[in-house]
């Protein structure tokens, strides 16, 4: 599992920094591998993007999250 650092969480949506291309729906993991969510988008400049995560569920707080 690859691990990616959270920027940033609001409501059901998570922003997190991607340091490899990622494909959109994309599965999100916890640490315990559970599933948290999938990527819906991807933001900023091509050497820096950051992808938005739209969460199954509100209250996730974590600052790392794990893809297969």
């Amino acid at each position: 599992m690859h691990a990616y650092k959270v920027t940033n969480i609001r409501g059901r949506d998570m922003v997190i920094q991607l340091d490899k291309p990622l494909d959109l729906k994309t599965k999100i993991y916890d640490a315990s591998g559970k599933k948290i969510g999938v990527l819906v988008k991807i933001m900023g400049p091509v050497d820096e993007p950051y992808g938005l995560v739209s969460l199954d569920s509100q209250g996730v707080q974590t600052d790392v999250v794990y893809v297969n």
